[in-house]
């Protein structure tokens, strides 16, 4: 099924240029990220290699499932698997949300199709010697898409970067520097406006983000040398509010040999994950051999709400084609929409033998696919949404007892995100301080014909910039250093949602508005 698929990918998309994917391997794991978001696997096979080097995988391919219904009852979903037709084909495309033929092909290709990889020695480098004589600043710095071209409606903060001068703009040159998360990390900008669906579909209109990040943890047995993580930033870059939205990660997790695996969930630990369903994972298969690994998918800033797994085949818990499908797998029930018995699937202990799981159940060990998801969401139109998510690896001394290994791994990477992090936003990092969150307020509300602001008067001029909810930038005013308040004169716009994003050093809020 897996060549199969891929045979579809490649022969439906001839006209592609190469798409330039990165990989994250400062430690025991090689996770690698595409440009259109997609982890492990976008058209040509490489996993999660782990331990790196071995070329033994433990997931096939990943992304991220966003779905929900509008105001006006009509369903959106940016969705992908593998990205064939018969998986419902691509979900998403290379690059930011964009104005309808902002960009010609070449020049999307150009600017996007791509990803940007960092390490904490390389910022560090670059910061000792930028400004130097003789010194060359290197093509990943100056190519950094810090800053979005906003008359092609592309947002205006792109991607996290410290501006060194103030200037509220990206420019290695004085001395700005992309921030990371981790020793290391590789980011895609991605979305969903420029797909050809291979079913009717109503796309979101969102930004997404992908961040793969690592630490180089010292012992070669730490649970961190085990691990992955990977952030997700989802902006409701569209004109449509979303209440009952549902955020999900899938992974085909193939330990090895695809094709004797099983399948369990950890609600305790928001954790879903696949061991192998005897002690032996083929070798001659691509396999583990004896006592094989298990590898978990464990979301740390939100609460798994439930867990989904289905089989490699075309039955009412096979692959979802149609978005109505993958809705419904969102929500927890079969493709036919009809409820699941439970919310969490296999939540038992295989270890002890207790509860629901494959063991007990005495199943065949086959090939899974796992959908972890959280839900349901309010995402306003203008709004972000964060999630944290890693992949934690353990091996032991038999198939079941790498399950108890990865969840003693689990609980010490769980640990080391809620003491090193205060929530999602936060760029836990020794590399370099994120810009703070600027404090501001704006009223009246609703305003007419001009918007009041205060803000926290600072060192730095504030640049204030009003948009539209299509990212158009309508007024921008700079206000001198100690300045703690602005008026925007608004007699010309019309009644409706705007955006207003207020800038001061690396200090940074954005506010929703609304005009009578």
């Amino acid at each position: 099924m897996k060549k199969y698929l891929l045979f579809l990918f490649l022969a439906c998309m001839p006209a592609l240029l190469p798409a330039q994917s990165s990989s994250v391997d400062v430690n025991q794991m090689k996770t690698t990220v595409f440009p259109n978001g997609a982890l492990f696997y976008s058209g040509t096979s490489v996993g999660l290699e782990v331990p790196k080097g071995s070329l033994k995988t433990t997931v096939y391919a990943a992304n991220i499932w966003v779905g929900g219904y509008d105001r006006q009852n009509v369903l959106h979903m940016a969705a992908q698997a593998y990205g064939a037709a018969a998986d419902g084909g691509p979900g998403f495309s290379h690059g930011p949300w964009a104005t309808a033929g902002a960009y010609t092909a070449p020049a999307l290709n150009s600017l996007f199709n791509r990803t940007s990889r960092f390490s904490k020695s390389e910022i560090d480098s670059f910061r000792l010697n930028v400004g130097q004589t003789g010194y060359t600043i290197p093509a990943a710095f100056t190519s950094y898409p810090g800053k979005g071209d906003t008359t092609k409606g592309v947002s205006l903060l792109l991607a996290p970067f410290h501006d060194s001068n103030g200037d509220g703009q990206y420019d290695a040159v004085n001395a700005d520097f992309p921030v990371i998360r981790g020793d290391q990390a590789a980011r895609a900008l991605f979305s969903d406006t420029r797909v050809v669906p291979a079913n009717p579909n109503t796309p979101t209109n969102f930004d997404f983000q992908t961040t793969v990040y690592a630490f180089s943890a010292p012992g070669m047995d730490s649970a961190l040398s085990y691990t992955t993580f990977v952030n997700y930033r989802i902006v409701n870059r569209s004109s449509e509010d979303f209440d009952s939205l549902y955020v999900g990660h899938w992974s085909d997790l193939d330990l090895g040999y695809y094709g004797d695996d099983y399948i369990g969930s950890d609600p305790a630990r928001h954790m879903f994950y696949a061991y192998n369903g005897d002690n032996d994972d083929d070798g001659s298969q691509g396999g583990y051999g004896a006592n094989p690994p298990a590898q978990g998918v464990v979301f740390l800033s939100q609460n798994m709400s439930r867990f989904v797994y289905y089989n490699n085949d075309t039955t009412n818990n096979g692959d979802p084609v149609t978005p109505a499908q993958k809705y419904a797998y969102l929500r927890g029930q079969f493709k036919d929409g009809s409820p699941r018995p439970a919310a969490f699937a296999f939540d038992g202990n295989p270890v002890e033998g207790t509860g629901s799981n494959e063991v007990t159940l005495a199943n065949v060990s086959g090939d899974r696919r796992g959908l972890g998801v959280v839900g349901p969401i309010l995402l306003q139109a203008g709004e972000e949404l964060c999630i944290d998510l890693a992949y934690v690896y353990a091996r032991g001394t038999s198939n079941l007892n790498a399950v108890t290994a990865l969840k003693a791994r689990v609980d010490a990477v769980r640990s080391f995100y809620q003491n090193e992090t205060n929530s999602c936003e936060t760029m836990f990092t020794s590399v370099a301080t994120p810009g703070n969150k600027l404090e501001a307020t704006a009223w009246p509300v609703p305003f007419d014909n001009r918007l009041n602001l205060r803000f926290e008067a600072g060192q730095h001029a504030t640049i204030v910039t009003l948009y539209d909810l299509q990212g158009r930038q309508l007024q921008s005013e700079s206000f001198g250093a100690g300045t703690g308040e602005a008026i925007l004169h608004t007699e010309t716009l019309q009644a409706g949602l705007y955006l207003v994003r207020l800038e001061q050093g690396s200090s940074t809020r954005v506010i929703k508005v609304v005009k009578h």
